[in-house]
Formats: C-alpha cells, sequence, structure tokens
C-alpha cells in the first residue's frame, strides 16, 4: 500500500524528469539571452530535486526513527554480551597461554635430562642415547563439549610505531593503497584549498564551475 502511494506521489516527478535528455540535447548557448534559458532550465531541474528530497524524507524518515528506536533497544545487551564474551574469550586464552607455557618447559626439562645423560655416556666413551627424547603431548588447539567448539590458534598484529621508519617497499604499498581509496586526493585538497598552487608530483589547475541558486 505504502509502494503504491509511493509511485503515485513519484508519478508527476517520473514523467518530467522523462524528457529531460532530449530537453538538453536541444539546449544551444550563443548568448545572454540562451544562457538566461539554460540557467532558468537548470533551475527547474534543482527545485524539482529538491522536491523530490523532501518526498523521499516524507516517507523514509519515519523508518528511519523506528530502525533507530529498535536498534536502541537492542544494541546495550548485544554489546553487554560481546563484552562478556571477550572476557571469557581473554580467560580461555590465558588458559591455553600457560599450559603450553608448562608444555614448553617440560620438553625443556626432558631434554636437558638427555643432554646431562649423553654427556656422562660421552665421557665413558659410549654413544649417545639413540632413542628419541619423549615427546609432550601437544596442547590441543580445539576442545568443546557437544556442539559448542572453541578453536585457539595464534595470530600475529602490529602497532606502527614510527611512519618514517617503515621499509620503502611497505611505504609504496601504503601509499598506493591511500590513492586507491582517494585518502592522497583528500590530503592535497586540503594544501590546495589553503592556497598551494604549486606541488611537485601534482598538476594542481583550476576550471569554471556553476552554481545555481533557487
Amino acid at each position: 500500500m505504502e509502494n503504491k502511494k509511493i509511485e503515485v506521489e513519484l508519478a508527476p516527478v517520473v514523467k518530467a524528469v522523462g524528457t529531460i535528455e532530449e530537453q538538453v540535447k536541444a539546449i544551444v548557448i550563443k548568448d545572454e539571452k540562451t544562457n538566461a534559458e539554460a540557467i532558468e532550465f537548470v533551475g527547474g531541474l534543482t527545485t524539482k530535486k529538491k522536491e523530490m528530497e523532501i518526498m523521499r524524507k516524507f516517507f523514509v524518515e519515519p523508518l528511519n526513527h523506528q530502525v533507530k528506536a529498535i536498534n536502541a533497544k537492542f544494541k546495550p545487551e548485544a554489546t553487554h554480551i560481546d563484552e562478556v564474551i571477550q572476557i571469557v574469550k581473554g580467560k580461555m586464552g590465558d588458559y591455553h597461554a600457560e599450559e603450553e607455557n608448562k608444555r614448553v618447559k617440560e620438553e625443556a626439562r626432558l631434554q636437558k635430562i638427555r643432554d646431562n645423560a649423553d654427556k656422562k655416556r660421552e665421557e665413558k666413551g659410549e654413544e649417545k642415547i639413540a632413542e628419541p627424547v619423549k615427546q609432550v603431548v601437544e596442547v590441543q588447539q580445539t576442545k568443546g563439549t557437544g556442539q559448542v567448539k572453541s578453536t585457539i590458534k595464534k595470530v600475529w598484529k602490529h602497532k606502527v610505531v614510527s611512519i618514517n621508519k617503515l621499509p620503502e617497499n611497505v611505504m609504496e604499498a601504503v601509499l598506493a593503497e591511500a590513492y586507491k581509496k582517494g585518502l592522497i586526493d583528500t590530503v592535497i585538497r586540503r594544501f590546495v584549498t589553503a592556497g598551494i598552487r604549486e606541488m611537485e608530483g601534482v598538476d594542481i589547475y583550476s576550471e569554471n564551475q556553476v552554481s545555481i541558486k533557487v
């Protein structure tokens, strides 16, 4: 029902916009009179666009308010659950690290015993013990009860402490990614807006920009 109402309200606008391309093709600006006509044409389109935006907000804003209200009800509880989960995960990670530390220490202890035994045999002119050192069982990475499973895996993280000390190939990759995302243009635009007109590696130029007020 709501969609039908939108279609009815939008129909006159759609009809008017449908003729725009043909009208644009017919525009030839050769003197002040035709320039004034072009200004009037663009002004009419600008007004039409504003009317469309008012209409869009009329239908959309109540829905947006409703969505925000619903999200506001759920978000605090969901956030609290996430915080609790992270706390428990932290304790699980600490436990796993402690168990892994015990395993490493036990391996070192057994190796030390073997090394001492081999040293004594060597002093007696005997060969080293051929049997491998007893392996300590690896700490299980995946554990669980029933259908609930948890998996511990080591992940490497980083924190940049000095951008000036990054390797050249890394800086090139960073700049390439920044350029692809438009971040470099954003930064350079600030300098151009501030009045900079010459910059190495950048072509700074001017062009006419038309603005219409209605």
